[in-house]
């Protein structure tokens, strides 16, 4: 999916490039304000990178003058979201322009689940701590559905 980023002239690999696409991508599934974006990329990357605020804030300003990005005020924070034209740049980069509906989602979560019993199913046994993690998630997942 990112070999297409390269292609596109606006978005070569510049300073902050890489950081703008992956902006754009978050913003496709929901609003967000820098922060949010700061923490999601963090908790993507599995806590190896944290962009700074010094590189996040400055890109979100410039692709809110460029016509990509639009915000809205929300108590003290600006919750940004793609405008059309950051929707159509990545489409242009072959990148898929849609949100996830809830059955997508729970198909993805069951097919993780499947992935992670054959994996590592005996190894969860064995493990209380990852046991634990395995019910965390499982508590969580009740309280989405009100169990």
């Amino acid at each position: 999916m990112w070999d297409h980023f390269h292609e596109t002239p606006r978005f070569k690999v510049e300073r902050g490039g890489w950081l703008r696409l992956w902006i754009l991508q978050l913003l496709v599934k929901r609003e967000m304000t820098g922060a949010e974006i700061i923490n999601y990329i963090h908790e993507l990357t599995a806590g190896r990178w944290k962009p700074s605020p010094g590189s996040v804030y400055p890109i979100l300003k410039s692709m809110v003058e460029e016509g990509y990005l639009k915000y809205r005020e929300e108590r003290n924070s600006k919750v940004y979201s793609l405008t059309e034209k950051g929707r159509k740049e990545l489409e242009n980069m072959g990148v898929a322009v849609r949100e996830e509906n809830a059955d997508e989602i729970i198909e993805t979560i069951e097919n993780y689940v499947e992935y992670l019993g054959e994996l590592y199913g005996e190894q969860i046994l064995r493990d209380d701590g990852l046991k634990g993690k395995v019910m965390a998630v499982i508590t969580h997942l009740k309280q989405i559905v009100g169990e």
